[in-house]
């Protein structure tokens, strides 16, 4: 007798699971709620876990051709002063969002001349763009701190290389005399980048989320450029974010 009430038993169940899936489809009952405690079963992250990615916070600065004795970075985030992705990608001043922390492991510094770097005419040229990048890297020094604290002060600023730049494949220069006179016709690419080592931390810095942090660049006196340019500075390392 028993297995005939334990088979009718199952055969009820599966026939009331049946229903209830033909009713829940077609809106004839509504879901069961479910308890908060069980809201876990459906989460698309992991609560209190984080996932390191390698990131870059980046963050640049208009160089005046008369010169500064600072610029500050980290401080403007996009959508402030005109600033967007192009200029930066800090997205709160001198501090990550709330969730997120960054392991620095490097900075880079580079500069982005405002002179013309391809050249032709009848006039001799001088090198101005290396001149310039040469003038703006080697007197300078740079800061960096975090709560107020500095961790990094350290010059000049061709210590901080910059991993990448445009490489030049062809400079030329002509001149010729024409009807017994001297008589210059130049074309030729001027640029130059300082190059070397990547400065790296022999130990890396943790930023939290509710640090303040920012990144300077000082000169005893204004050096001045050719032309107005602008300044990038690059802190590479790893971005903890929350997983999903």
């Amino acid at each position: 007798m028993k297995p005939v009430i334990d088979f009718l038993l199952s055969l009820f169940v599966m026939l009331a699971a049946s229903i209830e899936r033909f009713m829940l489809g077609n809106g004839l009952i509504l879901a069961a709620i479910p308890l908060y405690q069980d809201l876990s079963k459906y989460a698309i992250s992991v609560p209190g876990a984080k996932e390191g990615v390698g990131w870059t916070l980046f963050d640049s600065v208009a160089y005046a051709q008369a010169g500064q004795t600072q610029l500050t970075f980290f401080q403007i985030p996009q959508g402030q002063s005109s600033k967007t992705f192009a200029d930066t990608n800090m997205v709160a001043a001198g501090q990550l969002p709330a969730g997120q922390s960054f392991l620095i492991q490097s900075v880079e510094v580079r500069m982005y001349s405002g002179t013309v770097l391809a050249k032709g005419g009848v006039a001799q040229y001088a090198p101005t763009n290396a001149d310039d990048i040469y003038n703006f890297s080697k007197k300078g020094w740079l800061e960096m701190s975090i709560q107020s604290k500095l961790y990094i002060q350290e010059g000049p600023l061709d210590r901080f290389q910059p991993s990448s730049g445009l490489s030049i494949f062809e400079a030329l220069a002509l001149s010729y005399y024409a009807g017994g006179t001297a008589t210059y016709q130049e074309v030729s690419v001027d640029y130059a980048r300082t190059s070397g080592k990547l400065y790296t931390l022999a130990s890396p810095f943790l930023l939290e989320s509710n640090m303040n942090f920012k990144v300077t660049l000082n000169w005893a006196a204004a050096i001045s450029q050719t032309a107005a340019g602008v300044v990038f500075v690059h802190l590479n390392g790893v971005l903890y974010r929350p997983a999903q």
